[in-house]
């Protein structure tokens, strides 16, 4: 009721969909008696309201100007508004359905003929769609209406694949909506059987294969890439055929594939030639964008980034494509690409939080905190007009006393006199004696305590041994098997903090070298990360030159 009114009391409302999708409010602003603004690029609002007409549409570049000019048009402003209110009349509910039933009646008196097509389908055929229509909102009671008419469809017609594939779909919309894991189980497991079943009946069904990658997913069961790489092969397969791709998809979430999915349905003939390549191109972006994430939850951070450009070249409109590839540079350590890359995902996504926060942490970790608070003050500024997103705003104000904080220190630091550090980083196997051992005996034996050198030691508290453990390993070490008097010691330092693995990448960042006994041991991770942060790799003879020298 407070919103209801709110938009009573607005003279203008001030709209901008999350998915470029029409969302309730293009309904409500209007039968409000407000002048709506909707964002100019979206592809719907124009089959709804004509601009300057029903509405105001507005870019980036006349947001404010538009604002300014209808705010002082008082005559102007409400002749729109009226327009608007009086256009949305007919699109309650009750319109809609009257519009629906009204091409029903048409198709049955049989005009015009492209209307005609589910009239006119064999019993079965209009028994699956039937179930298709009910698994649309997966409410329990509906899915069980779809499921007795797929189960009656299956026991005419055991050998038909799509029947095979939508009980698939229903099973796990009926696991997903449960609130028990014991109880997921078991309809998750069937789920993955008639989606197998779909497959032995038709082994070409990519609609089949993408959900049974969804469903081994859902139940973080192996096989998961296997089955997305597979249907990506199908996917770029030249003579695709609609068989192919008929039928309904899991899981079914209000998210971009989703709203782009709908968009597709209402745009193109279904199992036309421009029909199958939009879905082609849609079901690719998404599975590029699974590969991206699976990718990353693996630390394959380089086959994230790539999977996530193929994404971001089929639907570079979507913000959530850039964001994939904007994390996947951050954990490769390529930061100035990585920063473009958030930039263009809130350009196209400005309430995708966790973008901002990467981003600002990007930011801090280069040690740039003046531009980590440009970027948070944005957000920030965009919060005060946003009262429904307070709960986020805590950790965004955290963020921006450590940006402080680090500014104050650099300047502190600035005003100091210069000393030049020499930083060395290493990752000790710490299970093996004699690696970690070659690494401090030769930094030891190179640098005194009074030398403007330190060895940084990597050690992993998720992984390696405790801290206290380690630095009583190096003091025996050092004292026992070196012989140094144990006042004396080296500088060396524990680099011990967690990290998750998307930010081992700030490592490199804080050294002047990596040093290994061998080149080839550092991993290929490690070694991207160097080679981003532009880090030499010094093994123990080359430090042992370079200190001579």
């Amino acid at each position: 009721e407070e919103y209801v009114r709110l938009m009573n009391r607005a003279r203008i409302v001030f709209n901008r969909s999350i998915r470029g999708e029409i969302n309730m409010r293009a309904y409500e602003a209007a039968a409000c008696g407000a002048l709506m603004f909707y964002e100019r690029e979206n592809t719907e609002i124009r089959d709804l309201f004509t601009d300057r007409e029903h509405c105001v549409l507005y870019g980036a570049e006349d947001l404010e100007a538009l604002l300014d000019y209808y705010l002082t048009h008082d005559a102007e402003r409400e002749r729109i508004a009226e327009a608007g209110y009086r256009k949305i009349q007919t699109h309650t509910y009750a319109h809609h359905l009257a519009e629906t039933l009204a091409i029903i009646e048409e198709a049955k008196a049989g005009r015009p003929r492209g209307e005609r097509r589910f009239l006119s389908l064999p019993p079965i055929e209009r028994q699956i769609q039937r179930a298709r229509q009910w698994m649309l909102v997966p409410d329990l009671r509906n899915l069980a209406a779809a499921e007795l008419e797929l189960l009656q469809a299956q026991n005419q017609y055991p050998s038909r694949a799509d029947i095979a594939n939508a009980l698939a779909c229903l099973a796990g919309e009926v696991a997903s909506a449960l609130p028990d894991a014991s109880q997921r189980a078991p309809i998750f497991a069937q789920a993955v059987a008639y989606a197998r079943r779909a497959l032995e009946l038709q082994p070409d069904y990519i609609a089949a294969r993408l959900n049974l990658a969804h469903l081994l997913l859902a139940m973080q069961r192996p096989g998961v890439t296997e089955e997305l790489a597979a249907a990506v092969a199908l996917l770029q397969a030249e003579n695709l055929r609609a068989e192919q791709l008929r039928g309904p998809y899991f899981p079914r979430r209000f998210e971009a594939f989703d709203v782009e999915l709908e968009r597709l349905w209402g745009a193109t003939r279904p199992e036309s030639a421009k029909w199958i390549a939009a879905l082609r191109s849609l079901l690719l972006w998404r599975t590029w964008l699974e590969l991206s994430d699976i990718g990353f939850e693996q630390q394959s951070y380089a086959d994230a980034a790539r999977f996530a450009v193929a994404a971001v070249e089929l639907h570079p409109e979507i913000g959530g494509s850039h964001y994939r590839l904007a994390r996947a540079l951050r954990a490769l350590g390529q930061r100035e690409q990585a920063e473009a890359a958030y930039r263009r995902t809130l350009a196209e996504s400005p309430f995708l939080f966790a973008a901002w926060e990467e981003w600002a942490c990007l930011l801090l970790e280069a040690e740039r905190p003046a531009d980590a608070l440009t970027v948070l003050d944005e957000l920030l500024t965009i919060l005060d007009g946003c009262p429904v997103y307070a709960d986020v705003r805590p950790g965004f104000e955290r963020l921006r006393a450590q940006a402080r904080s680090q500014l104050r220190r650099q300047q502190a630091a600035a005003a100091a006199p210069p000393q030049r550090l020499l930083r060395l980083l290493a990752f000790p196997d710490w299970n093996d004696a004699g690696h970690w051992q070659s690494l401090v005996r030769a930094f030891a034996t190179l640098y005194h305590p009074g030398d403007p050198a330190v060895l940084l030691l990597r050690a992993d508290p998720t992984a390696d041994p405790p801290a206290e453990e380690l630095i009583q390993r190096l003091a025996a070490f050092l004292t026992g098997e070196v012989g140094l008097p144990a006042d004396a010691l080296p500088n060396i330092t524990l680099l011990n903090q967690p990290l998750p693995p998307g930010e081992e990448w700030t490592l490199f960042h804080i050294a002047d070298a990596v040093l290994t006994r061998d080149s080839a041991e550092l991993s290929t991770a490690h070694r991207a990360q160097a080679d981003a942060a532009r880090v030499p790799l010094w093994t123990l003879e080359e430090m042992a030159a370079r200190r001579a020298a």
